[in-house]
């Protein structure tokens, strides 16, 4: 039977408490038609990032958990998505490193996935203008307009998610334009033209505005409203809307 001494030296144990480095999304893959607008035909896609070595990171797409993939000891991991449907895809990870612990939430990567492109794409000089006309021939679907910066967007009778994508962006809308939606409105660079047949002035606007969650609705009539996201209400002023 062993006998512990006095002077029999004490075992060191550490617990790990600490959260793992923010890990990060690097690429989508394939990314169809235009590299870069983050547009892809393809639905099935393959994600591709960094974080903690030997960790696990798990993938969400928005609030919805996809699944998880080890990271190699040089820290790289891939993920391949079940079939996605049509519509704007946020994806984000966190990891768990050896001891459970949790990082905070990537960056997020958006990515637009549509059978087509919508209708009426062109580059005019540092301007961009675009719009879809159909709901891109896919019945309940989203027509999801990528920006470059500096843009020019114009709406038209489809139920539109627009994307700026930084810049000084002016978003423009005429009679019967459908249920739209601004994903990265910032009162600081972004404008909306309504159409004086919509609205006169500002605070006829306003007056048509509401929080829903974390983002402002103006309503004009239920085929007919513009949803502004992570957006409030204090955070507009009249040189946000423009009225011709």
């Amino acid at each position: 039977m062993a006998t512990l001494k006095s002077d029999d030296a004490a075992l060191g144990v550490t617990i790990d408490t600490s959260a793992p480095a923010t890990p990060a999304i690097a690429s989508f893959s394939p990314d169809t038609g235009t590299v870069g607008d983050h547009v892809t035909k393809e639905h099935m896609l393959t994600l591709t990032g960094t974080a903690e070595a030997n960790s696990t990171v798990s993938v969400f797409d928005a609030s919805t958990l996809l699944g998880t993939a080890l990271v190699t000891g040089t820290g790289a991991w891939t993920f391949i998505t079940e079939q996605l449907a049509n519509g704007i895809h946020d994806f984000t990870v966190t990891g768990i490193d050896t001891a459970g612990n949790t990082s905070a939430a990537s960056s997020d990567l958006s990515v637009a996935i549509v059978n087509s492109l919508p209708k009426g794409m062109s580059l005019l000089g540092h301007s961009f203008t675009a719009g879809a006309y159909d709901k891109i021939s896919n019945k309940g679907s989203e027509g999801a307009v990528y920006g470059t910066g500096n843009d020019t967007f114009l709406s038209h009778l489809a139920d539109e998610v627009f994307v700026g994508k930084g810049g000084n962006v002016t978003y423009m809308f005429s009679s019967n334009f459908g249920n739209d939606t601004i994903k990265d409105f910032k009162a600081s660079s972004s404008a909306v033209q309504f159409d004086r047949n919509i609205f006169s002035d500002f605070s006829g606007a306003m007056e048509h505005a509401a929080h829903s969650d974390s983002n402002v609705v103006i309503s004009i009539d239920a085929n007919n409203s513009l949803s502004l996201h992570n957006t409030l209400l204090a955070q507009l002023a009249a040189n946000n809307f423009h009225f011709a």
